[in-house]
């Protein structure tokens, strides 16, 4: 063998290694398709971004795709919350599995201290592109993201919505008030006087 056939054959072989270590679902179009809840495993070392600055104007770095079918219908919560995730995350969610057309539902940074967690409605049956990566560039390494039915849906609010704003909050007057719901992720605003003299019991 000469020096050109050997040199050849090195080009060809290194040409196949980086072939064969390249992440499908790096891009929209290679998704990884996962039906159901639970806890899935996800590595984005080797991933890149995909160029998109969708959430408010940022991307989600080195991101990963996947094609979620859901099986059932009601509010879905996907987060990396709570997992064995190390490093800071940015998630985002979109309506069906069209990747020349995608049509954002949520996208979420920082909710849980370093970790993302986002809520939308899914139909049962139907297919939701899931993108998750690092919030800042060159950050990552394996983790996890929990999908799965909503532990605290907007259907337990109560009769005095809506209130979910401070410049929406609801004037109380004097007396009790029972049944009401409120949660970390759905806050609810209210404002009284107490005059001098009254007391207030919470």
């Amino acid at each position: 063998m000469n020096s050109k056939q050997f040199l050849s054959g090195a080009g060809l072989l290194v040409l196949a290694v980086g072939t064969a270590s390249a992440q499908a679902n790096d891009d929209c179009s290679g998704a990884t398709p996962i039906s159901g809840f639970g806890t899935f495993a996800w590595d984005n070392t080797a991933a890149t971004g995909s160029g998109l600055s969708d959430c408010a104007g940022l991307g989600v770095r080195k991101d990963l795709w996947y094609l979620w079918t859901a099986s059932m219908s009601g509010e879905t919560r996907f987060e990396t919350c709570n997992t064995t995730t190390s490093f800071a995350t940015r998630i985002a969610a979109y309506d069906g599995a069209n990747c020349g057309a995608l049509s954002l539902i949520d996208c979420n940074s920082g909710r849980c201290a370093t970790q993302s967690s986002l809520t939308f409605n899914a139909v049962a049956g139907n297919q939701y592109l899931l993108r998750v990566g690092a919030r800042s560039i060159g950050q990552g390494g394996p983790g996890q993201f929990v999908l799965r039915q909503e532990p605290c849906p907007s259907t337990n609010d109560d009769v005095l919505e809506d209130n979910d704003e401070c410049t929406e909050s609801l004037n109380l007057t004097d007396g009790s008030y029972g049944s009401l719901w409120c949660s970390k992720a759905d806050a609810d605003w209210y404002d009284f006087c107490i005059a001098p003299g009254t007391t207030f019991v919470l």
